[in-house]
């Protein structure tokens, strides 16, 4: 298409990349904790193993394919890990033992790792600078859709059939979605269509700062470069504490509010508060964030996302707990 710049159609299709990858993955994860316990008499402690594998094994997985999606392109990574993905999220219905368990969130990890987030920002951060806030808001929009959709979708699909229902179903709408999107709509950089970041906007006349800026943004990093710079370091740290507590969180958060709030759907029903105020805070947000000071926005963030945490754990109060919920996930999109 010509009538819009053809970024804006690869952040929509980098959303629905999102919506069922990380949908199924990251927001899937809660709904499935207890009726694993439950089925198979397996405590917390164990089940929650599964989760720490599928997180931990795809940092790692994400690190080492890094390198060759900037070298090589992430489209063989993304339908290679996309069918990976779908068939483990099948698999998770069908495991009886705890080391299936985790061996399936083992290769779900290695799939998620190769297929999803790295990709997908791989992708935006070449096809925009000046926009990037914004392009990136829309595309992990589709994180929070999963959230808003797939969460109470699962919780239902458990209610009728349990799990040798619902995984089949989510791990099959990886594959629907995901395939279609990644060989019909993707391409890794605007070069290949002719195009330039942003579309070229901005490239008329310009100031030397505004000049610089694109210089520093456009410069090409080895990871040892990076590695030597406080900021690396800075960001690194940062985010790894605040993204285990997140999802720490946000892993155990059904089973934690079950009983305060009655039920298992109530509970799930959450996750889509949390994902919908994701989506509010992020579409709002994107809009002005190119344009202030993100790093005291995200310290912001940081506090408000922490004291929601402390405040939800520590209070027995039904409609505090919702709202509490909201403002959670009003922070939990604009982090990443």
């Amino acid at each position: 298409p010509r009538k819009w710049f053809y970024g804006w159609y690869i952040a929509i299709a980098c959303a629905c990349l999102m919506f069922v990858g990380v949908g199924v993955g990251y927001y899937g994860l809660p709904i499935f904790l207890k009726p694993l316990k439950e089925e198979h008499g397996w405590s917390t402690t164990q089940v929650s193993w599964a989760p720490a594998i599928y997180f931990f094994v795809s940092g790692l997985a994400s690190a080492v394919v890094g390198p060759y999606i900037d070298r090589y392109g992430p489209t063989r990574f993304m339908l290679i890990g996309t069918v990976v993905n779908g068939i483990s999220a099948a698999f998770i219905g069908l495991v009886d033992q705890l080391w299936q368990l985790y061996f399936v969130y083992f290769v779900f990890a290695l799939a998620f790792g190769t297929s999803s987030s790295i990709a997908v920002n791989a992708i935006m951060t070449r096809w925009f600078v000046r926009k990037r806030a914004l392009a990136m808001s829309i595309s992990s929009t589709g994180v929070s859709v999963g959230g808003v959709v797939l969460a109470p979708v699962a919780s239902r699909l458990i209610d009728a059939g349990g799990l040798e229902l619902a995984t089949p179903v989510l791990g099959a709408l990886v594959l629907v979605v995901a395939l279609p999107v990644i060989l019909g709509v993707v391409v890794f950089d605007p070069g290949e269509m002719g195009l330039r970041p942003d579309g070229g906007e901005g490239d008329g006349p310009e100031t030397a700062a505004s000049r610089q800026a694109m210089a520093v943004q456009t410069r090409v990093w080895t990871r040892g470069e990076a590695m030597r710079t406080a900021g690396f370091w800075g960001i690194l740290v940062a985010f790894l504490l605040v993204l285990i507590a997140q999802t720490g969180y946000v892993v155990h958060q059904v089973t934690f509010l079950e009983d305060r709030l009655g039920s298992r759907s109530a509970a799930a029903f959450t996750l889509s508060v949390t994902a919908l105020g994701s989506i509010i805070a992020r579409l709002a947000v994107g809009v002005f964030a190119d344009g202030v000071d993100r790093r005291l926005l995200t310290v912001i963030l940081f506090v408000v996302q922490g004291t929601c945490i402390l405040l939800i754990i520590h209070t027995e109060n039904v409609a505090a707990t919702w709202a509490l919920t909201l403002v959670f996930g009003l922070t939990i999109g604009n982090i990443y």
